[in-house]
């Protein structure tokens, strides 16, 4: 039995003789009532990380374009903990919630925003973001 992207089952029936040749041969298509998924047992995406000098840069961490991470070096394993969850929130805002920029602005959620609020850290991205942050226990 296959599933099909078309949204159908295929059944294959074959019978065999006793010289291995085929006798028969039946295919039968079911279309599916509903939707069917498969979700993997296992990470289907992985988020690049690379630590790196940023001092000259106001944040600890970002999230390019690529979605790839990138975080400042020297941070303590809490807080590259704390930045990487962080981080992880904008890939998943940039995948599923229309979060992306170019040169003039900002788009999140089909809404236009300034440049101004990256420099700022401000923005309706950085809620989300703010509250997803895994903080380390003491």
């Amino acid at each position: 039995m296959t599933l099909s992207l078309t949204g159908l089952i295929s059944i294959v029936v074959v019978t065999i003789g006793k010289n291995g040749l085929i006798i028969n041969f039946l295919i039968e298509m079911i279309p599916l009532k509903s939707k069917f998924t498969i979700e993997p047992p296992y990470a289907t995406s992985v988020t690049p990380v690379y630590e790196r000098d940023m001092s000259d840069d106001p944040a600890v961490g970002r999230t390019l374009k690529n979605g790839v991470i990138i975080m400042e070096e020297d941070l303590s394993p809490s807080m590259k903990t704390e930045t990487h969850s962080h981080e992880q929130t904008h890939v998943n805002q940039m995948k599923h919630e229309g979060f992306d920029w170019d040169e003039k602005q900002i788009y999140y959620k089909g809404k236009t925003y300034s440049k101004e609020h990256f420099a700022k850290g401000t923005g309706p991205w950085e809620g989300p973001a703010y509250a997803n942050e895994m903080k380390a226990k003491k």
